[in-house]
């Protein structure tokens, strides 16, 4: 705007089509952020759906966009501090437990599947844990999740440095459609709810992400 003005006067006629220009650009971007999510909310609904489909895509989809979770949350690209933290944890895991972990669908070896996934959002680090539709969570399942809470913890407290860039802790997302536990790891679970856990089946996902995007699909059902 001050390159537009002379003698220290704004010209309107210009200053309106700067303003039209970028509403312009404003619903252009309005329009593929919608697109985007609709495709995002119709790949997730065609994944739950379909039988069969590999743990690892419905975790691709997650990682790609976490608002499918909370509409708060957006993809964090580059995101260092994340990197550094995942790789880190990985090695400390392995040297701990004796065994390799992965914790992103980033990775060149395709062969590896995700055991869960992490995300930084909300200044926590987040442990996405998910089991396919139809899948029934059981006894071992929940010794795995009560394993990854464990070492994620131990290792936030070990590491007070990596720790300092997720002031409010660890969050841990479960989903699963089943569960079938015993007595004593179901009351674990609810201890862990109790403690920061959020779970949710596939079809309330859906329902939620579906609610919470209405305006995009309406939209798109106006077309």
């Amino acid at each position: 705007i001050e390159q537009m003005a002379v003698d220290g006067k704004v010209d309107l006629k210009e200053l309106v089509m700067l303003f039209n220009t970028s509403r312009i650009a404003q619903f252009a971007s309005f329009g593929q952020i919608a697109e985007e999510k609709v495709r995002a909310i119709d790949l997730l609904d065609s994944l739950i759906k379909k039988d069969g489909t590999n743990e690892s895509e419905y975790q691709k989809i997650l990682e790609d966009a976490p608002w499918l979770i909370d509409p708060r949350w957006v993809p964090v690209t580059a995101n260092q501090t994340l990197k550094t933290f995942r790789a880190e944890f990985q090695s400390w895991y392995q040297k701990q437990y004796g065994e390799e972990i992965v914790t992103t669908t980033e990775i060149e070896n395709d062969t590896k599947r995700p055991d869960f996934i992490f995300l930084s959002l909300d200044s926590r680090i987040i442990v996405v844990e998910i089991k396919p539709p139809k899948h029934v969570f059981d006894d071992k399942d929940y010794a795995r999740l009560q394993q990854y809470h464990d070492a994620v913890t131990a290792f936030l407290i070990a590491h007070p440095r990596l720790a300092e860039a997720f002031p409010r802790g660890l969050r841990i997302i479960l989903v699963r459609d089943e569960e079938k536990l015993s007595s004593t790891e179901s009351k674990a679970l609810m201890t862990l709810r109790s403690g920061g856990l959020e779970t949710f089946t596939w079809s309330e996902l859906l329902l939620n992400t579906k609610q919470m995007h209405q305006q995009y699909l309406d939209a798109r059902s106006k077309d």
